[in-house]
């Protein structure tokens, strides 16, 4: 087996709320995986739009179910507002199994493909995530 790399986006919301250490701490403690960059990032409206394409790529080709949902938030919450930038910090990590390993630890990104054992706040979401849905659509999912 080769090693590969694999990347984790931390939030502008979680690095406006200054929990940025945590996440850090979380992914080097309880993966074997090598941190080899790290960028904080202010994007324009075309790295978004190209970054949000990219996400409903992953949709289209079935790799990812989520891949609409991530697009429209990196949309939302990515792009500049109000001319403004957001921050958000790229991880680069490098290892054997890199991308299941960073999945494992950062966890599922909806309830339902959650195992037991990963509810209690053992990954980055259950510790750092919100997970909002509508108020009169539970069925769909806002934040």
């Amino acid at each position: 087996m080769r090693q590969t790399l694999t990347y984790v986006i931390v939030t502008p919301y979680t690095v406006a709320k200054s929990r940025t250490g945590g996440v850090i701490a979380r992914l080097l403690s309880q993966t074997d995986l090598e941190l080899v960059g790290a960028q904080m990032i202010t994007p324009d409206e075309n790295f978004v739009r190209d970054y949000a394409a990219v996400l409903r790529d992953q949709k289209r080709r079935q790799v990812n179910s989520a891949g609409e949902l991530l697009a429209s938030y990196a949309e939302r919450s990515m792009a500049p507002s109000k001319g403004r930038r957001h921050r958000f910090l790229l991880l680069i990590f490098r290892g054997y199994d890199a991308c299941r390993k960073l999945s494992d630890i950062c966890g599922a990104l909806f309830p339902k493909d959650r195992d037991v054992e990963l509810i209690y706040g053992e990954t980055v979401r259950d510790t750092y995530g919100d997970y909002i849905v509508d108020h009169e659509d539970h069925t769909k999912i806002v934040y």
